[in-house]
């Protein structure tokens, strides 16, 4: 659906309610946070917002003596910078009415990770990550520009780290201009770093057998040594495990050893645990729709129990 654009969100808006037009969908009697983008006002759940973003916290529950309490009317709405389109977006992830489950196109997936990095949604941003590693036409490296564009945390980096370590070919140079600097010249220099470790490995062992044939008197060293014309570096990753990559990637980045986040292909799984993702049932409304919420850190039973049936 399209939207009739009244003015810049950045002008200073008239605060009359009779302005707005409200949201198809996302206009919730019942709901007690006043959201305005554009011309559009949403009225939606506060606790989401309030709960899982910061900033959206503070300007909900403002600490300092005359602060105003953002959002509780269409007269004192919060008002967004954003297009009614992409907040909508950002919406449907805390309203999908089918249970932990989510078929968004890359497009919507790429502004529902924007805008949760923007706001600080965190569990949002580690939903929108795992769905956007199930999309095919996103390559390795296209998957980690996004991320760094909107500093996902670097567990889901490393993995890509990883492919891009192991595989046979370096890094082209349009690939390296997407990286960016700092990220092409850490797999570029890890990539030369493993493969000289299994040189180096080689060569350890070679030298053992060399030894241990000499210490039982085997004439035939010449022919023992043969091996010796493989050792060089290869564009191939042999003798190393996917572990073994990530963990040297690991200490090499500073991040604590065994927190990366291996996602399975086309799966909500991942090989590492990992903090639950946003969707967790709430409470079903008696018109089919179901208010939906990122998981808690800690119980708040008194809301919980209590929470409002939607009209």
């Amino acid at each position: 659906m399209s939207y009739r654009r009244q003015g810049s969100a950045s002008s200073a808006p008239v605060r009359r309610s009779s302005q707005y037009e409200r949201h198809h969908k996302y206009y919730i009697e019942t709901a007690d946070l006043h959201l305005v983008a554009e011309n559009i006002v949403f009225r939606v759940h506060g606790y989401f917002f309030s709960r899982e973003s910061p900033i959206f916290h503070r300007r909900m529950n403002p600490t300092s003596p005359g602060d105003t309490k953002e959002g509780s009317s269409e007269e004192d709405p919060v008002f967004l910078d954003d297009t009614p389109e992409e907040f909508e977006k950002l919406l449907w992830v805390f309203y999908n009415p089918r249970y932990s489950i989510y078929e968004g196109t890359l497009d919507q997936w790429s502004v529902i990770l924007r805008l949760a990095d923007k706001y600080n949604f965190e569990e949002v941003k580690d939903l929108a990550v795992r769905e956007m590693h199930k999309k095919p036409e996103l390559t390795v490296v296209e998957k980690m520009g996004l991320y760094q564009k909107y500093r996902v945390p670097e567990k889901y980096l490393v993995p890509l780290y990883a492919e891009l370590c192991e595989r046979e070919n370096p890094l082209a140079e349009e690939e390296g201009e997407v990286l960016g600097a700092k990220a092409a010249v850490l797999v570029g220099g890890m990539r030369e770093r493993l493969r000289v470790e299994i040189l180096e490995k080689k060569v350890a062992l070679l030298r053992a057998e060399l030894s241990a044939r000499e210490q039982d008197g085997d004439a035939d060293l010449d022919q023992a040594a043969e091996p010796h014309v493989q050792l060089r570096l290869s564009n191939v990753l042999e003798g190393m495990s996917r572990e073994e990559v990530i963990a040297a990637l690991e200490e090499r980045i500073g991040i604590q050893a065994g927190t990366s986040i291996i996602l399975e292909e086309g799966n909500h799984g991942s090989k590492e645990p990992s903090s639950p993702t946003p969707g967790s049932p709430s409470r079903r409304q008696s018109n089919g729709d179901t208010p939906r919420g990122t998981p808690r850190k800690r119980r708040e039973p008194d809301i919980d129990k209590g929470y409002v049936i939607i009209d």
